[in-house]
């Protein structure tokens, strides 16, 4: 099956959760805080890959999400950093944001219907994509286009 127009969603990995604690030793009073800094999440980045030749992949999985830093720890260590969620996209294509909080409705291709029937969505053959704004066009081999940034 070839697939060359898909809709995926795109959520980058939180930073992780820092840790609260103080530093508890004999000898020591009032050690102060020794908690660490939790660790950065994962960005989903699309790279350009010649040996991919559809969008099959992110048309049966459009959920791209990346992980969560990791928990921070006492003696002032800092939680683990989360890999990058890296999707290989052939090469040539053209990456488009829709508005928040839109759907793709019946409206985009001229009928006047009013409620709920006409914002039903539609297949994206159907679409006019001149109205969408182009974020990224990867038109060379390992040319990467970060979606998300981790936080």
């Amino acid at each position: 099956m070839f697939v060359d127009h898909v809709r995926i969603f795109a959520k980058a990995g939180d930073g992780g959760p820092g840790a609260s604690s103080f530093r508890r030793e004999a000898f020591v009073p009032r050690g102060g805080p020794d908690g660490g800094d939790g660790g950065n999440g994962g960005s989903v980045i699309l790279r350009a890959d010649v040996h991919t030749d559809s969008l099959v992949s992110l048309f049966y999985d459009p959920h791209l999400r990346a992980r969560d830093g990791g928990r921070g720890k006492n003696k002032q260590m800092h939680g683990k950093t989360s890999p990058d969620r890296v999707v290989p996209v052939p090469v040539g294509t053209q990456i488009y944001r829709l508005p928040p909080g839109e759907t793709i409705s019946r409206r985009a291709q001229g009928d006047e219907e009013d409620g709920e029937a006409g914002r039903r969505p539609v297949s994206p053959e159907t679409f006019d994509v001149a109205s969408l704004e182009c974020v990224a066009d990867l038109i060379q081999a390992s040319q990467e286009h970060v979606l998300c940034r981790g936080g």
